[in-house]
């Protein structure tokens, strides 16, 4: 990794096509060829990683930093990434693709400009107890999850395999029903709630179980097998009051990743205002949780999910509490 005092110099590095690919791949994060494509570029790039000092500095080189002195190699101090914390507590590796999406430069000590082999490593470092990375998290926003990083690292085995010939990458089945449930439940549905909440509750009640279904199918095109069934699903829609109707929807369990099985959505139709509720199940954890879902993508944990068959009571019930 190249060591920089935040120079000028080291922050100019250039992730156009990278930055495209970004922008393109959030407004359709479902489709398997932006994911791949997505994987073929970040894997090259150089990004910059913020990092910080340790606390227990010495006088000496707490005052060299605030000079902006270089520091000898010999006392050079240990540095460690920065981490993003979200509400429930989870840590993401920070990452920037150009210096224009660093909105707080004088909130990091030191910058290093260095390669996604190298990040992915401090993100699989299972002390750190980190979910992934996520890249321009002042903007886009964008979040690594586990499955991204390992098939990003099974690229770069296969491409370095490889030493002639057509360079062919494919994601596992089990990574990309993994992904791509998560982009479904997390990013595809939060904007078509959102987006038009009034249309999309319209459309949940006239088409129920086929509308949700076909967000699910929808990855996986003609020519992939979905791994769901329509009658896997199930939707009631219920006009609680004049001002909240309630959607429930069942989705399949997910199997050996983390996943949504219950969902809710609340909507206002005098005001037009939605609400996204999970019920979502972690791989590696026995107790499921719910967690209410922004217009940006972001989440709030609630709590503990409640017993299977009583969601919707536990969101009306959390919706009053409010009140």
């Amino acid at each position: 990794m190249k060591k920089n005092a935040n120079s000028m110099e080291m922050l100019e590095i250039d992730n156009k096509k990278l930055e495209e690919e970004i922008a393109v791949f959030k407004k359709d994060p479902t489709n398997k060829d932006l994911v791949v494509s997505l994987m073929a570029s970040i894997r090259t790039a150089r990004l910059l990683l913020p990092a910080k000092f340790p606390s227990d500095l010495s006088d000496e080189i707490k005052d060299m930093i605030k000079k902006r002195i270089k520091i000898p190699k010999e006392k050079m101090p240990p540095l460690y990434p920065v981490l993003e914390q979200n509400q429930q507590g989870e840590l993401y590796v920070a990452v920037y693709t150009s210096k224009k999406h660093i909105t707080n430069p004088q909130d990091y000590p030191v910058i290093i400009n260095t390669n996604f082999e190298q990040v992915t490593r401090i993100a699989e470092d299972k002390k750190l107890n980190i979910r992934g990375v996520i890249v321009n998290p002042r903007t886009d926003k964008l979040t690594l999850h586990p499955q991204f990083l390992d098939a990003v690292g099974r690229m770069n085995e296969k491409v370095n395999n490889q030493t002639e010939g057509v360079r062919e990458v494919k994601m596992t089945r089990g990574e990309f029903e993994a992904f791509a449930r998560k982009n479904v439940e997390h990013t595809a549905l939060v904007k078509a709630a959102f987006s038009d909440s009034a249309t999309f509750m319209q459309q949940l009640d006239e088409m129920r179980e086929i509308l949700i279904f076909g967000y699910y199918k929808q990855p996986y095109g003609e020519k992939i097998t979905c791994p769901y069934k329509e009658d896997q699903f199930d939707v009631m829609v219920l006009d609680v009051r004049d001002d909240c109707r309630i959607a429930s929807v069942v989705v399949p369990q997910p199997k050996g990743m983390t996943g949504c099985y219950h969902l809710c959505f609340v909507y206002d139709p005098n005001t037009e205002g939605i609400r996204y509720f999970i019920f979502e199940k972690q791989v590696d954890e026995e107790v499921a949780m719910v967690k209410e879902v922004q217009s940006d993508g972001s989440e709030t944990l609630i709590g503990e999910a409640p017993v299977a068959g009583s969601e919707m009571s536990f969101v009306l019930d959390h919706l009053d509490t409010e009140a």
